[in-house]
């Protein structure tokens, strides 16, 4: 997180005790701070996330939160104080908690540990603590700042070819990825294990006879060399039996923030020794690596 130091002219995030134009308009101000107030024109810049951006997200300054539409808000400055300042949204399957959000889990018996269930949708954010050099006259002035938003979240698509023919269902596992983030630091947090689900689809050419393509949403996954990202995806056939195949994925997502945050393709194949071989993954942007 950055510091900013704050002056009058300052231009580049003040979000200083901040509530939005017009909702407390009558409250008076300690002495010697006297109306007009002064204008903040705030302006969120998403031009670095790849995802479109949210039709709402929340703006929280010291202690005051408030829900925010569009690329442009005002708001008056209510205090000359130094404050920190986060911006987030707050999207499907995510939960935000004071300045941590988690991706929604659930225990369970059978993986010993908790999932993250379902694809949770993307997220933003972006944080600076804000210190004031000098005090600002509270004047009427209109100060036009603006904040680049952070997307927080890469998609992984996963495509996989597979001898096993006959296919009914298709259920994957993807061992410690990462399931909380500090939204003030960036500093990844938990260990889960992640859901992947598949869709199986014939092949017309080649010797592969059917193709899983997967999803999957990620904040990041763990650096420790002992949790390493092993995806186990289970096949039930037409007859009730089973096929298991398992892969290493660790090498492959250690550059997961790497390359922008565009979606990753990354494709393989898995025969009947329950192994996947090789995965090769798709150029896109700055990221220029075959695994």
């Amino acid at each position: 997180m950055r510091r900013i130091r704050l002056c009058k002219f300052n231009a580049l995030l003040l979000l200083a005790g901040l509530c939005v134009m017009g909702s407390c308009a009558e409250d008076e101000l300690p002495a010697p701070m006297k109306k007009a107030r002064t204008v903040v024109k705030l302006t969120a810049d998403w031009s670095e996330c790849s995802s479109p951006a949210p039709a709402k997200y929340m703006v929280r300054i010291g202690n005051e939160t408030q829900e925010v539409t569009g690329n442009v808000n005002s708001f008056l400055l209510l205090s000359t104080s130094d404050y920190d300042m986060v911006a987030y949204n707050e999207p499907q399957g995510v939960t935000v908690n004071g300045n941590i959000a988690t991706l929604n889990t659930v225990a369970t018996r059978s993986e010993g540990s908790s999932v993250v269930t379902g694809n949770p949708d993307d997220l933003f954010s972006v944080s600076e603590d804000l210190v004031q050099d000098e005090l600002l006259a509270l004047t009427g002035d209109t100060l036009r700042l603006t904040v680049k938003m952070q997307q927080r979240t890469r998609q992984v698509n996963i495509t996989m070819d597979t001898d096993v023919e006959s296919i009914k269902s298709v259920t994957g596992m993807l061992d410690n990825v990462v399931s909380s983030i500090d939204l003030t630091t960036g500093e990844l947090l938990s260990v889960a294990k992640a859901s992947v689900s598949f869709t199986a689809s014939p092949v017309a050419e080649g010797e592969a006879r059917m193709r899983l393509k997967g999803t999957v949403r990620l904040l990041g996954v763990s650096q420790e060399k002992a949790q390493r990202q092993i995806m186990t995806v289970k096949i039930t056939k037409e007859d009730e039996t089973t096929e298991t195949i398992t892969t290493d994925l660790t090498e492959v997502l250690s550059k997961l923030d790497e390359g922008g945050n565009t979606p990753l393709d990354i494709e393989g194949r898995g025969g009947f020794n329950g192994k996947v071989m090789t995965w090769d993954v798709e150029e896109k942007g700055d990221l220029d690596w075959l695994k």
